[in-house]
């Protein structure tokens, strides 16, 4: 299950951050398929309910928010009272560096990372196919009050290959730790010999680089998805106003399809927000939809020679960022310090085109100073949030998930993009 942890600890500081900007505009023809916050407040009201399930689903522990902090809910439930519904369209909202204060905050209440316990390497076959049924249902759906429900649908499709990925996403994760040697590949050069032993079998590898909005939320309402971005200022301005954007998630999928295996993997570094496990750069199984309203396209899709290149870079980037993580005992799984989600298709980009076109990357230079390659890659990048620099328009542009004008749905948005040239009607 995805889960899309990239800034999500926003509210252990949001109050600071609380009136960045306030609505100016009101949110205009909202699209009948999603809610918005605000058009969903507007709907709670004319039902005489309390907003309460809304800002509880969004700030409760197993939410993806998580830590949203009595000071903001009492804010959001003021804001609702005095009718104030275009406000809720753009919160919650804060800058890198709020983000970075509430993430040393989490990090302090949790404590020293702790190392890993070494796992003995082992030798076994591919183990593609499984041979073993999908998943059905919706298990990762949770009811709640008022007819809402948290959590994320299965992909029908992704579904029913949820067991070779997951053992794909395993393999992966293994080797690229240095635990686990596949019989009957060249593991000198796993990469190539993955690819070349399945495409051999009549299978095509593809690594996708793949952008969207973050869910923050994950809530529905009768059925119908609530948009729950997250906002942040770039740095940029509207007039006089801070001109910001909804949070990007941004992964690399690696697809198998052919007549034996078919999986989905995903890479992309998370920030584990309970603190059970599952944070950092790591290989998983994708076997979920994402709402409408997160858009989504693809940036790149590399395939055969680029598509080896693209693994090879993702394998170094788990084995070497968990290094990262253990000998600096980095917090969080190194999580904003080493990257957010963008950095893995960051890296890629950079190595394959010679540039990136990704925002925000929030990476330490001071943490990539030796000689691998890796190292070098993150060194070329450019990194936010830790002085006053303003990321270019490509890299923001690059960042939405939507191509054009009437795909925004947030309508206050789409003025801006257009009034700063961002994006067109076509």
């Amino acid at each position: 299950m995805r889960r899309y942890a990239a800034f999500a600890v926003l509210a252990i500081v949001l109050v600071a951050g609380l009136l960045l900007r306030l609505a100016r505009l009101p949110a205009l023809n909202v699209d009948p398929r999603w809610y918005t916050l605000g058009s969903l407040a507007r709907e709670l009201a004319r039902e005489k309910q309390p907003y309460d399930v809304v800002v509880d689903a969004l700030g409760g522990q197993n939410g993806t928010y998580g830590l949203i902090t009595d000071e903001h809910k009492a804010f959001l439930r003021a804001v609702f009272s005095r009718g104030e519904y275009d406000v809720l369209d753009q919160q919650p909202q804060l800058t890198l560096p709020m983000l970075s204060q509430g993430l040393q905050l989490l990090a302090s209440k949790r404590g020293p990372a702790k190392k890993a316990e070494p796992t003995a390497p082992t030798t076994e076959p591919l183990g593609l196919p499984t041979g073993k049924p999908g998943l059905s249902g919706e298990p990762y759906l949770k009811k709640l009050t008022l007819d809402f429900t948290w959590g994320d649908h299965l992909d029908p499709e992704k579904a029913a290959r949820a067991a070779d990925s997951h053992r794909l996403a395993d393999v992966l994760d293994r080797v690229a730790l240095g635990t686990l040697t596949v019989e009957s590949l060249d593991m000198t050069r796993f990469a190539a010999s993955f690819v070349e032993t399945l495409t051999a079998q009549g299978h095509t590898v593809e690594v996708d680089d793949q952008r969207l909005a973050a869910n923050f939320g994950d809530l529905e309402r009768f059925g119908k998805p609530v948009a729950t971005p997250l906002w942040v200022i770039t740095g940029k301005r509207v007039g006089p106003e801070p001109f910001m954007l909804p949070v990007p998630h941004a992964q690399l999928e690696l697809t198998v399809r052919g007549p034996k295996v078919n999986a989905d993997v995903t890479f992309y570094s998370s920030l584990d927000l309970t603190g059970e496990g599952g944070g950092g750069a790591r290989f998983r199984a994708d076997v979920t939809q994402d709402q409408a309203w997160t858009g989504g396209f693809t940036a790149h899709r590399y395939q055969r020679e680029q598509a080896v290149r693209a693994l090879e870079l993702m394998l170094a980037m788990r084995g070497e960022l968990q290094a990262k993580v253990d000998g600096h005992a980095l917090p969080l799984d190194g999580y904003f310090t080493l990257g957010v989600c963008t950095l893995a298709p960051a890296v890629v980009e950079q190595a394959l085109t010679q540039k990136t076109t990704l925002w925000p990357l929030t990476h330490d230079p001071q943490y990539f100073q030796g000689g691998s390659e890796l190292d070098g890659l993150v060194r070329s990048l450019p990194h936010d949030g830790r002085d006053e620099s303003i990321p270019s328009d490509e890299r923001l542009v690059g960042s939405l998930p939507w191509r054009k004008l009437p795909d925004v749905p947030f309508k206050f948005l789409a003025r801006e993009l257009e009034q700063l040239s961002l994006l067109k009607e076509t």
